[in-house]
């Protein structure tokens, strides 16, 4: 049997990318939510942008348990 994890992507984010300022999007799995940039690729956590976050971001992630402090 094989395991693999399923990804989810939302596209409404309106955080920008920390190293490039690119377009972010909202990544999910079912224990994890995380910020992709879309230009650069680069991969972050939400502890590192939680001072942007915004009500699409709380839509996006309204049933994943998370600890947004």
């Amino acid at each position: 049997m094989a395991f693999f994890r399923r990804t989810r992507v939302s596209n409404n984010s309106t955080v920008p990318c920390p190293d490039c300022s690119g377009d972010m999007r909202v990544a999910r799995s079912c224990h994890e939510v995380w910020y992709e940039c879309q230009d650069c690729g680069s991969r972050h956590e939400i502890p590192e942008v939680v001072s942007q976050l915004d009500d699409d971001f709380d839509e996006d992630v309204a049933f994943v348990p998370l600890d947004r402090m």
